[in-house]
């Protein structure tokens, strides 16, 4: 049996060190990607379970780079704030610049920029936002030493593909995806995560996450009795979450009761 799991326990070290010099995923086995994500993950304080990462193929090169579960994260664990915005606008690309500051005081500032030209009413409005979003998950990245592509950058960079690859971090929540039920993994339940010496900013972080994801679940569910067991068998988690992050949780809770509205229209 000791063989067995030797065989299959790859060396963390040796990816690391196998990646940091080449920088390439793509020649890892699965069970080494997955080790390896989960290294990302731990060292950087992140909850692996609620996906921060995603893959793209760089200038032939498999690499992460972070999605929005990522920087939100992030944000709690290093309390990071938006100090000041600014907006300007040069040769039809509207650019917003971010200033933002962490709990100990350190600073940082990223712009985000997108194009602006022939763009009107909604499309203009969505468009700005989006600089808005750049410049603050950019700055975010930036602040806590991250160098990955945010999302948001991804689509105005030449070559640049999303790829899907063979990993198991994706396995549960695809069988959800399949139940329309949130994956809800015993550890990332917010009443228990970590240890008792855990930081609560952490403890806030990961269940804000949890209360995030399981909002976009339960707006995908398509039947009241599948969100109605969703709802009974994550009832200690969701009232973990108010206490938490009680902002998330109260936007789930309002998502929970508006599907179950929408499941169990009240004839006229």
């Amino acid at each position: 049996m000791d063989k067995e799991l030797t065989t299959i326990q790859p060396d963390v070290g040796a990816l690391m060190e196998q990646v940091i010099i080449k920088g390439d995923l793509a020649d890892l086995k699965p069970n080494e990607r997955t080790a390896y994500y989960m290294k990302v993950c731990e060292s950087a304080g992140l909850n692996p379970l609620t996906k921060p990462f995603d893959y793209i193929k760089l200038n032939n090169k498999l690499t992460l780079y972070a999605l929005r579960g990522c920087t939100d994260q992030l944000r709690g664990l290093h309390g990071v704030s938006v100090e000041e915005l600014t907006e300007s606008e040069r040769d039809g690309v509207f650019c917003v610049t971010a200033k933002v500051k962490n709990a100990a005081g350190r600073t940082d500032i990223a712009k985000g920029a997108v194009n602006i030209k022939g763009l009107s009413g909604d499309n203009l409005a969505n468009a700005m936002m989006k600089a808005e979003t750049k410049a603050k998950r950019r700055a975010t990245l930036s602040l806590c030493g991250l160098g990955w592509l945010d999302e948001t950058e991804i689509e105005t960079i030449p070559n640049a593909q999303r790829v899907s690859v063979d990993d198991g971090t994706q396995n549960s929540r695809k069988d959800a995806q399949k139940q329309n039920t949130p994956p809800v993994p015993s550890s990332s339940k917010p009443d228990e995560h970590g240890s008792a010496s855990t930081q609560s900013g952490n403890r806030a972080a990961q269940a804000r996450a949890w209360a995030e994801e399981a909002e976009r679940f339960v707006r995908a569910i398509k039947d009241a009795a599948s969100l109605e067991a969703w709802n009974s068998k994550n009832a200690k988690a969701i009232a973990a979450a108010k206490s938490l992050a009680p902002q998330a949780h109260k936007n789930l809770i309002t998502a929970i009761d508006k599907r179950r509205a929408d499941l169990n229209p009240v004839s006229a």
